[in-house]
């Protein structure tokens, strides 16, 4: 079997616009840009390779916010991800007829999937309401990365807000 752990479902990306280039109102309006965020990778959306004239296969966050697939290739697998043994089919008779289309499957064994947590992030949007990054829309502009109540220092400005999170508002992990 193998063995896993739910962190291992999560993805950490420094948004830059390549992430963004499906999506030309953040990128274009660059409040996202250099945020790190935290994403689901059970959530994303795979699309293969020569769909819309793009030569490689992609990973989208659920909202086509993000698009993630160079991310994925850098991810770190564990031994037992790879390793994992197949099982056998026997077939027996004269001949063998499937249909056109139709698999044989050969995975079997068991997933032991250890407790964990899953790191989250919240987008805010124009609208004033937060959003999971890993399913945020695409064609809604974000002013930020939510990071809590804000608390602008009325003498000092922008380099002196403290921020103050809440978990029953945006939790930060799952």
């Amino acid at each position: 079997g193998v063995n896993l752990s739910m962190d291992s479902n999560n993805i950490k990306v420094n948004v830059q616009g390549n992430e963004l280039r499906d999506a030309p109102l953040n990128r274009d309006g660059g409040s996202l840009l250099n945020s790190n965020v935290w994403l689901d990778t059970r959530q994303l959306i795979y699309v293969p390779a020569g769909t819309g004239g793009y030569a490689s296969d992609r990973w989208y966050t659920a909202g086509g916010l993000l698009e993630v697939g160079g991310y994925l290739g850098n991810q770190g697998h564990r031994i037992g991800e790879w390793a994992a043994q197949g099982g056998t089919v026997t077939l027996g008779g004269a001949e063998v007829v499937t249909q056109a289309g139709s698999n044989v499957n050969l995975s079997g064994g068991t997933i032991n999937v250890a407790t964990g947590y899953i790191n989250q992030t919240w987008l805010t949007g124009s609208n004033g309401q937060l959003y999971n990054a890993s399913q945020a829309p695409a064609n809604l502009s974000y002013t930020g990365v939510y990071q809590g109540f804000e608390d602008l220092h009325a003498r000092w400005g922008k380099t002196a807000t403290a921020y103050y999170s809440n978990p029953l508002i945006g939790p930060q992990r799952l």
